[in-house]
C-alpha cells in the first residue's frame, strides 16, 4: 500500500467531497496508483490541512470538459475513490517555522507538498496517520467498507502504522549489521593500504541558501540556474505544458502556457536569479513575456514575473 498527498484549493472542495473524485489538470503526469492505495486529501490556504482520507479505486480518463465539476482549468484524469472519514476540520502540519517545516511530520517542508499529487515517504505516512488517530480519534472509531471489506477506520489505520513500524525495525536492523560487517572490513584493511597524509586532499564544499528540502533541491538557489532546475520541475503546476526551446540567447526559453478551453499560448521566458538583473543586461522587454526569478525585486516590472520563492512556499497556493 502507497500514500499520496493530494491538493486542492477551498472553492474547489464541495464538488470534490460530493464526488469522491479528484482531477489532474492538463500536463500533469499520472502516478502509478493501485487499487487500496490511500489518499490523503490535503485543502490549500489559510485553513490548510488533511481534511479527508480516501483510498483510490480507479482512474478515469477526462473525454468531455463539460463533465468535469471544476470550471477553473481543463483536465486529463479523474482519480475515482472511497472515503474512508471526512474530518470535522482539517489536520494541519503546522509549517510555522521560516523554512516552513512541519512541526508534526518527520522532514516535511511545505514546498516539498505543494503539488497536485504527491508521494509520501512511509514515515511520513506514519507521523499523518498517529497525528491523526490521536487528535481525531473519536471521529475515526466508524466502520467502512475497503476494498469490498468491512473495517473499523480507527483499527484500519493503527494497522498501518503497526506495519510501518515493523518495516522499519527491520530496516534498522539490516543496516545495524551491514554496519557492523563494514567495521570489521575496514579494520582488516587498515594494516595493509597506508596513505600518505601529504597526498589526502580535504573536499571543498560550495556555499548553500537556506535549507527548504523541495523535491529536487534542498537549499535555496543562489543563481540562475537553480532557478532554472526549479522551473524544468515545477513547470507544469506553473501553468507552463511544455517547453519548446532552451537558447543560449535573449530570451531563455520558448514554452506553451494553458489558457484553458484547450487553448495554448507561447510564451518567451527569460531567467533571473533576481528580476532586477534583466535590466542590468540589457534585455528589452518587448521580446520576452515572463520572468521567471528567485528574488522579485523590480519595483513596476511591466512584465509578468514567477517569483518561485513566494509561489513554492506560500500557503494559499494555486497547485
Amino acid at each position: 500500500m502507497n500514500a499520496f498527498i493530494v491538493n486542492c484549493r477551498p472553492h474547489n472542495w464541495e464538488a470534490c467531497y460530493q464526488n469522491t473524485i479528484f482531477g489532474l489538470k492538463k500536463g500533469i503526469s499520472l502516478p502509478s496508483l493501485k487499487e487500496g492505495d490511500l489518499i490523503l486529501f490535503r485543502i490549500n490556504g489559510s485553513n490548510y490541512g488533511v481534511k479527508a482520507l480516501w483510498y483510490f479505486e480507479k482512474t478515469e480518463r477526462v473525454i468531455d470538459q463539460n463533465k468535469v465539476p471544476w470550471t477553473d482549468s481543463d483536465y486529463d484524469w479523474l482519480l475515482r475513490c472511497k472515503n474512508i472519514v471526512t474530518l470535522s476540520k482539517p489536520f494541519s502540519e503546522d509549517f510555522q517555522t521560516s523554512s516552513k517545516k512541519s512541526s508534526k511530520i518527520t522532514s516535511l517542508y511545505a514546498g516539498g507538498i505543494i503539488r497536485s499529487i504527491v508521494s509520501l515517504k512511509k514515515l511520513q505516512f506514519r507521523d499523518y496517520l498517529i497525528n491523526i488517530t490521536q487528535e481525531f480519534k473519536n471521529e475515526l472509531d466508524i466502520d467502512f467498507v475497503y476494498v469490498n471489506e468491512k473495517k473499523n477506520a480507527l483499527k484500519f489505520l493503527h494497522e498501518i502504522i503497526d506495519q510501518i513500524e515493523i518495516k522499519k525495525s527491520k530496516i534498522n536492523d539490516f543496516v545495524i549489521d551491514s554496519l557492523d560487517q563494514t567495521v570489521e572490513t575496514h579494520e582488516d584493511l587498515e594494516e595493509e593500504i597506508k596513505y600518505p597524509k601529504d597526498k589526502l586532499k580535504t573536499p571543498l564544499y560550495g556555499i548553500v541558501g537556506e535549507r527548504v528540502d523541495l523535491p529536487i533541491l534542498n537549499y535555496a538557489p543562489l543563481n540562475e540556474k537553480g532557478v532554472i532546475l526549479l522551473f524544468g520541475y515545477y513547470l507544469q503546476d506553473l501553468g507552463i505544458s511544455h517547453v519548446e526551446e532552451i537558447k543560449s540567447g535573449f530570451p531563455d526559453a520558448i514554452a506553451m502556457r494553458s489558457i484553458g478551453n484547450g487553448k495554448y499560448q507561447r510564451v518567451r521566458i527569460e531567467f533571473e536569479f533576481k528580476s532586477s538583473s534583466f535590466l542590468k543586461h540589457g534585455h528589452s522587454i518587448e521580446e520576452c513575456d515572463l520572468i521567471v526569478c528567485w528574488k522579485h525585486d523590480w519595483i513596476d516590472c511591466p512584465i509578468e514575473v514567477v517569483e518561485l520563492s513566494s509561489v513554492l512556499f506560500e500557503k494559499d497556493n494555486n497547485f
